[in-house]
């Protein structure tokens, strides 16, 4: 990510070899109009602008324009599925229950896949496959950006 950082603060960022950008700090407003899928645009309020770029996404398009994309995953809204995280550029739906039926389904552009767990194996020397372990039922929890199914596979 390049940070464009305000006229104040640049020298001291730059002695420190990193760089920081606090809008509330630096005291300048976002031109939300100005938003792309990579860049947010600041007004400094004296006739200048400082920009953030990415090379990746830093928002995504809906209907209302460009979102901050959020990855956090909440309860979710549909019947089929418990938990979603719906504020990026895919969608994506969690079921609470770890087993052999889907677990996850990604959205995008109206394509949809769906994952399940499957055996754990392994191929020996032989060229022999091993089972080491199968999916087990699992209660998901949620927490930020992260879903665990603890002991999926077993007891550790």
């Amino acid at each position: 990510m390049i940070v464009y950082c305000p006229r104040l603060h640049a020298a001291s960022a730059a002695s420190r070899g990193r760089y920081h950008f606090d809008a509330a700090r630096d005291d300048v407003t976002e031109i939300v109009s100005a938003r792309t899928r990579c860049a947010k645009k600041f007004d400094n309020h004296d006739g200048t602008y400082q920009y953030i770029v990415s090379a990746g996404p830093l928002h995504y398009q809906n209907d209302d324009g460009w979102q901050e994309i959020d990855t956090t995953i909440r309860a979710s809204s549909l019947d089929d599925a418990d938990y979603e995280m719906t504020k990026s550029l895919y969608k994506a739906f969690f079921n609470k229950t770890f087993n052999r039926g889907p677990i996850v389904r990604l959205i995008k552009d109206g394509h949809s896949v769906a994952i399940r767990p499957g055996d754990l194996c392994w191929i020996n020397d032989r060229g022999v496959r091993q089972l080491i372990a199968t999916p087990q039922p699992s209660e998901g929890r949620a927490h930020g950006n992260v879903i665990t199914y603890e002991d999926a596979y077993g007891p550790n």
